[in-house]
């Protein structure tokens, strides 16, 4: 997602200041996107184009616990991140010119997504069925199979950058300047934060179980979605940033700990054993207030490691994470084709689900990477929109 991180480098004064570890972040993300994806084909019955699901405990408790873990803070962090430089982007650029790169760093793989490769792959997976009703061409250009899929992400964030431009543009309080440190809010404010969209989302989920789409998007997460957009402005704005230090990690990373093996035992006895995961994604019950209490946790906990790690740890780039910095979004819009081909070419392996999700996922993502770097990219005005 270049468009999210182009305007980075503008929010930072020096280049030992430059936030390298973000870009990191966001590479380690894209993996984990594509992770997911392939988790999915093998863990979940019937969740994507494609699925191998084999029902056996072992893989649905491995699978279930990265499916769950990627709901819980990936797509959130992505918006949070997206957050953190939107208001940089604005401030340089204007609410035309800002607008108009969201439109096409983001619109245009979306509407290519959308119309062509989702569409495409949805009759190749399903041809037998799918042929006998109408031909290729017709799938494509009558719009028989058009949906986001794992471009919905793009979608949503043209929304909030436009609500973020109708915002800057009638707001008439003047807008802060970026701070030069700020005091990082304390665990307790974060926690309480924590809890109160935890709610939010039980309560949103009664309703709108996180499984129930309208038009291809899932109310029932948007509560954190929008939650952590409006963090990562605020997080420009007042540089918290800076003020994740050791005391602030150490907290969070005992909550995460204690999240995580909570959740394993609850998913592994109570989810999987008595069939009741999907009560975890929304409803009325302990589950349901369970799942959006858990997954909000896990956010907040998961991404405040995320960067005290990254800052600490790994603030610097050599070539090959370069490279796969420029092409994490195309991986990003692309990955679904590859992932779908390689476990489809594996459907006939002999071999023990949770080693064909193992394969698929090590041989798809360098893959996809490859794919995007050496031909897609290479595409003309491909490379300044991907």
């Amino acid at each position: 997602m270049n468009v999210l991180f182009s305007e980075g480098v503008q929010v930072i004064k020096t280049e030992a200041d430059r936030l390298y570890f973000i870009d990191n972040l966001r590479i380690y993300m894209t993996f984990s996107v594509v992770l997911h994806h392939v988790a999915v084909i093998y863990g979940v019955p019937g969740g994507w184009y494609y699925s191998e699901y084999a029902g056996d405990t072992l893989s649905q408790i491995f699978l279930t616990i990265i499916t769950f873990s990627g709901r819980a803070f990936v797509i959130q962090f992505f918006f949070f991140i997206a957050a953190f430089f939107t208001p940089a982007a604005y401030d340089r650029k204007g609410p035309l010119y800002f607008m108009k790169d969201r439109l096409i760093k983001l619109g245009i793989p979306l509407v290519v997504y959308s119309c062509m490769i989702g569409p495409t792959i949805t009759y190749l997976v399903q041809f037998d069925t799918l042929s006998t009703e109408y031909s290729f061409l017709e799938n494509i250009y009558r719009f028989k199979n058009v949906a986001p899929a794992a471009l919905w992400f793009a979608e949503v964030l043209l929304i909030f950058s436009f609500f973020y431009t109708l915002l800057r543009l009638f707001a008439k309080a003047p807008v802060p300047g970026r701070r030069e440190s700020s005091f990082f809010p304390s665990n307790a404010t974060i926690m309480s934060f924590t809890l109160i969209i935890g709610l939010i989302t039980f309560l949103t989920r009664i309703y709108f179980p996180a499984t129930y789409k309208i038009f291809h998007l899932r109310p029932g997460n948007y509560p954190p979605y929008i939650a952590m957009f409006i963090l990562g402005i605020v997080t420009c704005r007042r540089n918290w940033l800076a003020g994740i230090n050791d005391d602030v990690y150490r907290f969070w990373i005992k909550v995460l700990a204690f999240a995580f093996l909570i959740f394993i035992g609850f998913i592994s006895y109570d989810g999987i054993l008595y069939k009741h995961t999907v009560l975890y994604r929304g409803g009325p019950t302990w589950q349901g207030l369970f799942g959006a209490v858990w997954e909000n946790i896990v956010c907040a906990g998961s991404i405040i490691c995320c960067i005290y790690l990254g800052r600490k740890y790994d603030n610097h780039q050599g070539r090959l994470f370069k490279a796969l910095s420029k092409d994490a979004f195309a991986v990003y819009v692309f990955h679904a084709p590859v992932v779908v081909a390689f476990t489809y070419f594996m459907k006939d392996v002999p071999l023990h689900p949770l080693l064909k999700f193992i394969i698929v996922f090590t041989t798809a993502t360098p893959f996809t990477f490859a794919l995007c770097h050496y031909c897609i990219r290479k595409i003309p005005f491909a490379g300044r929109i991907l």
